[in-house]
């Protein structure tokens, strides 16, 4: 997933203070953020969301050869900005002519392909997909949100927010407390129940771009007004807004009571998610990150729009090492085992020692990549800009 051109017009927003959310409660003192267990890769072998998990960390199971192949290559009707899922045999990826394609792992053959909006005027889709409890929610550039079914690609429902949507939902919560959540460029984040009923919406002074990490009952994200919220994800209560000071069009990865951020003001934070308190910083802003982070128990690892692919010490927030590719890094990197996985405009995708930053493999797909990464079974999808979606796997 990459920012939109119209992100740029955020530049132009003010910094305008605490927002509002509805529904509003009496005020009561913010409950306590609870601390997540440090971040691990999904118990499962898949791949189901946007970077991977709930805390959006980046993190695949399994391990990963350093020696892939391309094992097939489709093409869409449109150009591919959507970042990919994977769950079981499966692939599901939305497309900029307007469909959502569900295609086999083993081989990339179409399952089927799901036209959404109206077919003289189909809507973009930039944002990837989230498959939850057999359903699949992806959002569009005419701001609606549309739910499907995951077996056959049927509609089940759709919810409007106010703008474009270009960032992908997540799930909190279990059976009648479970929400959908979802920014828009309306400056707001999206509540929906499992039946696409609006519960909340809590107000921010700029485009939401990216997707709202999840930890326990709250909801972390970030916003074109530069700052970083945490909200009950059952009711959108504000529990805290951190202003960072540069807009945000990333996803934020959350474990531990800590946050990861790249921002437009060129630098990498580390927070605490409760008190806001900055731990860390990396960067000397003198480029912007677009991309979200990765992070195990060591290392935070993020692209940059100075071409390069970044490892942080998660602890000190030190520069560990550097591997320059030669387009811009908007694409978000996974970490799988020792290996980080990455993708550049300059249309390649790598596989790198996570230790050393060495590189290990690359391909070349022939179109600028801005999609991020999927990686599960052992095997890495990716689109491109051509319409092309590849896999990758062990070189047999």
């Amino acid at each position: 997933m990459f920012p939109t051109r119209s992100v740029a017009a955020t530049i132009a927003f003010a910094l305008l203070g605490a927002p509002a959310c509805r529904p509003r409660e009496p005020a009561a003192p913010p409950a306590p953020v609870p601390a997540p267990p440090a971040p691990a890769a999904f118990a499962q072998d898949d791949w189901p969301a946007f970077r991977g998990q709930p805390g959006l960390t980046g993190l695949a199971g399994g391990e990963l050869a350093a020696d892939q192949a391309p094992l097939w290559t489709t093409r869409a009707g449109g150009p591919i900005t959507s970042s990919a899922v994977i769950v079981g045999e499966r692939v599901y990826v939305g497309s900029e002519d307007g469909k959502v394609l569900a295609l086999r792992l083993q081989d990339g053959e179409r399952i089927w392909a799901t036209p959404l909006g109206k077919p003289e005027r189909p809507p973009t889709i930039e944002a990837p997909p989230l498959f939850a409890a057999g359903r699949l929610y992806v959002g569009d550039h005419d701001g609606v949100l549309w739910c499907l079914s995951a077996e056959r690609g049927e509609v089940l429902w759709q919810a409007a927010t106010g703008d474009k949507i270009v960032g992908a939902a997540a799930i909190a919560g279990d059976g009648d407390a479970r929400r959908v959540l979802v920014g828009s460029h309306d400056q707001r984040l999206h509540g929906f129940d499992a039946q696409g009923r609006t519960r909340f919406t809590c107000e921010t002074d700029g485009y939401v771009n990216g997707t709202a990490a999840v930890a326990g009952d709250l909801a972390v994200f970030g916003g074109c007004d530069g700052k970083l919220r945490v909200v009950r994800a059952a009711d959108g209560t504000m529990v805290a807004a951190h202003d960072l000071g540069a807009y945000i069009a990333a996803s934020p990865a959350v474990a531990g009571g800590r946050a990861w951020i790249g921002h437009h003001g060129g630098q990498v934070v580390c927070l605490d998610v409760q008190s806001g308190e900055v731990l860390w910083r990396y960067g000397a802003g003198e480029f912007p990150f677009f991309g979200s982070p990765a992070v195990d128990g060591t290392r935070v690892v993020i692209g940059g729009r100075d071409r390069c692919v970044h490892a942080i010490d998660r602890a000190t927030g030190q520069g560990l090492w550097t591997f320059r590719t030669r387009g811009l890094v908007d694409s978000s990197p996974v970490i799988c085992g020792g290996k980080v996985v990455a993708a550049s405009e300059d249309g390649r995708v790598y596989v790198l020692d996570l230790a050393r930053g060495e590189r290990l493999w690359s391909h070349d797909v022939g179109a600028k990549i801005t999609a991020s990464p999927a990686v599960a079974r052992g095997r890495i999808v990716v689109g491109a800009h051509d319409g092309s979606i590849w896999a990758f796997g062990p070189r047999r």
